[in-house]
């Protein structure tokens, strides 16, 4: 006769993708800041991007920021900024959001 053993077997789990976003920001004026990464707040992120002029060039620098719209391929994505040390998006929020 032969004789089983029941023995749980490990099994070895993948370690989760991280979210890169690190905040989200509350909605703004239909727009909502993610915060990738970098020392900077909503609020000052929200104040860049108050500075940044839609009908001027595509990039500009704001305060320490390189800033750059986005086009059709990036929606919602319409707007990132990115310094040395932080960068973050600017998204498109649907209106009832």
């Amino acid at each position: 006769m032969l004789a089983l053993s029941a023995t749980p077997i490990g099994v070895a789990a993948a370690d989760p993708v991280p979210d890169p976003v690190q905040l989200h920001c509350p909605a703004r004026d239909a727009q909502q800041i993610d915060i990738i990464d970098g020392p900077i707040t909503c609020d000052g992120a929200y104040q860049i991007v108050g500075q940044y002029a839609s009908d001027g060039e595509k990039y500009q620098q704001i305060e320490g920021f390189t800033c750059y719209s986005g086009n059709a391929m990036t929606v919602p994505v319409v707007l990132s900024c990115v310094s040395g040390d932080s960068d973050f998006a600017v998204n498109t929020v649907a209106p009832g959001q």
